[in-house]
């Protein structure tokens, strides 16, 4: 269970860092989210505007992010799932457990 509970750690502060940034600095490369034109902090912006091995070490932690024991389509996986639509629904005003097409596709709650 410690375990469990260090890694849990590990991943939410891992999923808090924007890694272009990080080693855009490391390897003393202008912030590649200010370069770019549509101020995107990821993987493709490392590689035009931090390099090559920038884009590298991007990818590589950026996909480390999603390294999990859980398979995929587990309790875990339905949970965080049905959390995510009843979220969507509240946004979008179309009710929790909705099945118009406003839960699923907001821009098409109008039709």
């Amino acid at each position: 269970m410690p375990y469990a509970v260090i890694y849990a750690l590990i991943g939410y502060l891992s999923g808090s860092v924007l890694y272009a940034e990080v080693f855009c600095g490391i390897f003393g490369r202008k912030n590649a989210i200010e370069q770019s034109r549509d101020a995107n902090p990821g993987t493709a912006n490392a590689f035009l505007y931090g390099g090559f091995w920038c884009g590298i070490c991007t990818l590589i932690f950026d996909m480390a992010k999603g390294y999990e024991q859980e398979p995929e389509g587990g309790k875990r996986c339905y949970r965080c799932y049905k959390l995510r639509l009843d979220q969507a629904a509240k946004r979008t005003g179309t009710g929790a457990g909705s099945t118009g097409s406003g839960t699923h596709f907001p821009c098409l709650a109008s039709f």
